[in-house]
């Protein structure tokens, strides 16, 4: 059986089935990348189970990349807190300074 059989069956299989069956619009989804595949003499891989295991993995990884970023925001969030303390501490000292610069020459 040649690739244009296949894919003609393939187009069949779709038309035949419809937009209200179960295979149908998933059929119609996956046709462009069965078809690339099969013109490209790779065996099309298009499953459910592997499209959902696919999903759970990237799911799994963004929650885990969440986290961390979660936990490195929260680091930089307490950095700035200390360097904000320090920075009012500082100018605290510097008004004090221009107050008593302010006040001597005043006198």
């Amino acid at each position: 059986m040649t690739k244009n059989q296949e894919l003609a069956i393939l187009n069949e299989a779709i038309a035949k089935l419809g937009p209200d069956s179960y295979l149908g619009p998933w059929l119609t989804e996956v046709r462009a990348e069965v078809e690339a595949a099969i013109r490209s003499d790779v065996f099309p891989t298009v499953s459910l189970r592997e499209s959902c295991a696919t999903a759970r993995a990237t799911i799994e990884q963004a929650q885990e990349d969440a986290k961390r970023l979660r936990a490195a925001a929260e680091k930089l969030k307490e950095q700035a807190g200390r360097e904000m303390a320090t920075a009012r501490a500082a100018a605290g000292r510097i008004n004090e300074k221009i107050e008593r610069a302010t006040a001597i020459l005043r006198a």
